[in-house]
């Protein structure tokens, strides 16, 4: 079960590198919820739209680790933009409910954001 959950999430990073939304919206739940320390959405079109403002301007990512236990899936990334001009490390906690991400949870330090 933890390797299909990884493979969910492989797929989602590679879309999230790649900015691209209709891949990513099929591997959501239609009842996706987020918690981050900027905000927190719920629903696939919610999270789109927030996903879409913040790789507006993310300029790079790069996962330094994935792993994962059953369901639950966490994966460490860089997450460069060029606004504001910064590289900040992401963690990222998910869970995959029938091949699919339902939550999502981040972790990072906002203060570079909030200037």
């Amino acid at each position: 079960m933890a390797s299909d959950a990884k493979r969910v999430v492989d797929r989602y990073f590679s879309a999230l590198r790649a900015k691209d939304f209709e891949t990513m919206r099929t591997l959501l739940t239609d009842d996706v919820s987020f918690v981050g320390p900027l905000g927190t959405t719920d629903g696939v079109d919610e999270y789109i739209d927030a996903m879409k403002r913040v790789t507006a301007h993310m300029t790079g990512v790069e996962r330094r680790v994935l792993f994962g236990e059953d369901e639950h899936v966490c994966q460490v990334y860089d997450l460069t933009t060029s606004k504001p001009p910064v590289t900040i490390t992401v963690v990222q906690w998910l869970t995959v409910r029938e091949g699919r991400i339902a939550t999502v949870r981040l972790f990072f330090d906002p203060r570079p954001y909030l200037a």
